[in-house]
C-alpha cells in the first residue's frame, strides 16, 4: 500500500513543478493523479511478481505513457 501511495503521489511532481500556480490549486486540478496510478500499480505489481522480473511492469507503463503522448 505504501508503494501504491508513494508511486500515485510521484505523478504530482511535473504538474506541481511546472504548474506555475499556487500548490492548492494544482492540487485541487489534478487530484485524479493520485488515485488512477494508485489503481495501476496493482497491476504492475501483478505484472512483477507473474513474471518476477521489472521488464513487464516496464514495458507496460512505457506503453501507456507512449500511447498517451499518440492520442
Amino acid at each position: 500500500m505504501l508503494a501504491g501511495a508513494l508511486f500515485g503521489l510521484s505523478h504530482l511532481v511535473m504538474p506541481l513543478a511546472y504548474g506555475g500556480a499556487d500548490v492548492a490549486s494544482i492540487l485541487i486540478e489534478n487530484w485524479w493523479r493520485v488515485p488512477i496510478p494508485f489503481a495501476w500499480h496493482f497491476v504492475l505489481w501483478w505484472l512483477y511478481a507473474r513474471y518476477d522480473s521489472l521488464a513487464a511492469p516496464t514495458l507496460l507503463h512505457l506503453a501507456m505513457n507512449l500511447s498517451g503522448e499518440l492520442l
